[in-house]
């Protein structure tokens, strides 16, 4: 832009120097300038339309770049918008399943509920039943144990009774044995006595033989011999009750209260014969 200005300026300054030459010279440089001048101001005109369309060349690349931008990031949100859409859709049918599953979980929750409450139920009538049964087994350990007591006081009673009832028929026979002892003692006692005094008689007689009429000498009588002393009837011991452990059933109950009237009758038993021993050796 500055050379052809500088041009013009050339020229209309030596048309200037020119003009007092010739005045044809003077309009040839006017029209010459002129024409520069309107070559000058189209160059002008044509580089500011050039620098115009430059620009709007630069704008439209610039616009066409923003443009390509613009797309490139409509791609990109559109890239994004579609992996979004996928992750939500991801996300939602995740979503769906948990509700299912929280459902799913929720029937399982409450069915599990149900079936504790009637397994709660169950082992409460079981726990009821198990307490009646525990009561009527404790009343049937009670009743037992009061019936294995009575069975073995029975059972103690009816062995005292017969041991009373055998010490009372050893009693009377040694009594029996004693009286025919004592009365087989007084008759040999009386036996003897009666020897003795015919003893003493032939005694006198014979020791009264050689002498004369009127003399009479009696022997010395011989000591009757002492009756033996009776034995001393001795107190039967007491018998005193074994403890024995709470049966399993009325059976062995029985069996136990029988092996205790056994052994019983066998300590009686024992404590008789010995007592008889004893009386015996006497």
């Amino acid at each position: 832009m500055k050379i052809p200005a500088l041009l013009v300026t050339c020229l209309y300054l030596w048309g200037l120097a020119s003009a007092g030459s010739s005045s044809s010279l003077l309009e040839l440089a006017k029209s010459r300038a002129l024409a520069t001048a309107s070559t000058a101001v189209a160059a002008k005109s044509g580089l500011r339309a050039g620098q115009v369309a430059v620009a709007s060349q630069k704008d439209a690349a610039l616009q066409a770049e923003a443009a390509a931008a613009v797309a490139a990031g409509a791609r990109a949100s559109a890239d994004q918008t579609a992996s979004l859409t996928e992750e939500s859709a991801t996300v939602q049918s995740k979503a769906a399943a948990k509700a299912k599953a929280a459902e799913e979980a929720a029937a399982a929750a409450a069915n599990a509920e149900l079936e504790a409450k009637s397994v709660a139920e169950s082992a409460s009538s079981a726990a009821r039943e198990a307490a009646a049964s525990v009561k009527a087994s404790a009343a049937a350990a009670a009743a037992l144990a009061s019936s294995k007591e009575a069975v073995v006081s029975s059972a103690r009673s009816a062995a005292e009774a017969t041991a009373r009832n055998e010490v009372a028929v050893l009693i009377a026979e040694l009594d029996k044995k004693s009286r025919e002892i004592d009365a087989s003692l007084s008759a040999t006692a009386r036996a003897a006595a009666k020897a003795s005094s015919r003893n003493s008689e032939t005694a006198v007689i014979g020791s009264n033989i050689d002498l004369p009429q009127g003399v009479i000498v009696e022997p010395s009588p011989s000591p009757l011999p002492l009756p033996l002393p009776k034995p001393k009837p001795t107190p039967l011991p007491l018998l005193r009750p074994k403890p024995s452990p709470l049966p399993l059933s009325t059976e062995s109950s029985i069996e136990i209260s029988a092996e205790t009237s056994a052994e019983v009758n066998a300590e009686t038993k024992s404590h008789v014969s010995i007592k008889t021993g004893d009386k015996r050796s006497d």
